[in-house]
């Protein structure tokens, strides 16, 4: 039996990678490069098969230990090979997690990709707001399948209703009169209208998911991003993710 230095999980010996946790184990230091860079390019080499024998496996095993030091090719990689089940048991909570980290340092094919992971509720609990995030942030980079996808999500989503918050952009405590919407009033545009006036976060926002996709109004993007405006200005943290998701995809406001 081995087991991992990292969270102390027993398993057959030979794995080069937990089982449970993920970490590359197994293989002594000494048997190759302590450099990320080094270790990627490694990694690069056991999957291409160029110079050593094509080996999976050991592909992920070297990818794990550069993406554990920070580089953000491997952890991409390293994400890619745990969606596909390649060299590993496919695992979309840990893809999820290393194209997070890799998102997370801005490398625009991560995001994509973790956007519609969160669009999905692959590896992670299905959430429209985040997948519009990382769609985003990925499209302000010029990645033309997140401004294709954000744009579809943006269009076809059910964004259903907000959490209420208050000015801060915290979940309201109830204290606040006049937050929130009941239920039967999420699509009803004469009640919406008149609660968005009077300064409802969550009228507005839902005011501007109708004018945004021609829920009992005619469809008016100019209208839909001046109620997300509006709603943002309070600190409605859907309404801040839609206007960013907008504007990435070329619908600017005025």
């Amino acid at each position: 039996m081995a087991i991992c230095g990292k969270c102390g999980a027993k398993f057959r010996k030979g794995k080069n990678i937990c089982p449970k946790c993920g970490a590359a184990v197994n293989v002594p230091e000494a048997a190759g490069p302590t450099n990320a860079e080094e270790q990627f390019d490694l990694g690069n080499n056991y999957y291409n098969g160029e110079g050593v024998p094509q080996d999976y496996e050991k592909a992920v095993y070297w990818y794990a230990k550069a993406a554990e030091q920070g580089y953000v090719y491997a952890q991409f990689n390293l994400a890619y090979f745990y969606e596909m089940g390649q060299g590993v048991p496919q695992d979309f909570e840990k893809a999820a997690y290393w194209y997070a980290k890799a998102a997370e340092q801005g490398h625009d094919g991560a995001q994509c990709t973790l956007g519609f992971f969160y669009e999905m509720g692959q590896g992670v609990p299905k959430d429209y707001e985040k997948a519009a995030y990382w769609f985003s942030k990925a499209a302000e980079q010029g990645h033309d399948m997140a401004r294709k996808n954000l744009k579809i999500l943006v269009e076809t989503a059910n964004w259903g209703t907000a959490e209420p918050t208050d000015a801060a952009g915290q979940p309201d405590s109830g204290d606040n009169e006049g937050q929130g919407v009941p239920q039967e009033y999420e699509n009803d545009v004469n009640w919406l209208s008149e609660a968005a006036e009077q300064g409802n976060a969550d009228a507005q926002f839902n005011l501007a998911n109708c004018y945004g996709t021609g829920e009992g109004v005619p469809m008016d993007r100019d209208k839909a991003m001046y109620w997300y405006a509006k709603a943002t200005e309070q600190g409605h943290v859907g309404a801040k993710t839609m206007l960013t998701a907008l504007k990435a995809i070329g619908i600017m406001f005025e």
